[in-house]
């Protein structure tokens, strides 16, 4: 879509079409990533996907990959 006469978007349309497509959760997500700009807990997210995040630097964390790759479903 198209901002009227101007290029790009209109206000608010990417926060809308993610909630759209993503669910009302992802407006929050939206808000603290773009709106607020506040720090994203990245620790939690790469720990839930088998990774560690150290002084700036993500590295895998094998003993929590694994557990991840169990608890995958199937």
């Amino acid at each position: 879509e198209t901002n009227g006469d101007k290029p790009g978007f209109a206000e608010n349309r990417i926060r809308e079409l993610c909630v759209q497509i993503g669910g009302p959760a992802l407006g929050q997500v939206y808000d603290d990533c773009v709106v607020k700009a506040v720090e994203l807990p990245l620790s939690p997210i790469l720990g839930s996907l088998g990774m560690i995040l150290t002084e700036g630097i993500v590295r895998d964390d094998h003993l929590a990959r694994n557990a991840v790759g169990q608890a995958w479903p199937r």
